[in-house]
């Protein structure tokens, strides 16, 4: 389950979505210039790894 401050970070970008660009920035990551910052779609099931059952070889 997400912690509080995991959904914290989720709302943070949701309701400012060039807050991203400007952590990358901090940490040295060059950005483009852009007018505007725009959400896609935030479901990540599609990139999640499926669980494993049974040994892990």
């Amino acid at each position: 389950m997400p912690t509080k401050e995991h959904e914290y970070l989720i709302e943070l970008v949701r309701n400012r979505p060039s807050l991203v660009t400007s952590l990358l920035a901090g940490v040295g990551i060059s950005i483009p210039s852009f007018d505007e910052a725009q959400l896609g779609d935030c479901d990540d099931a599609a990139y999640r790894r499926p669980p494993r059952h049974g040994p892990a070889f």
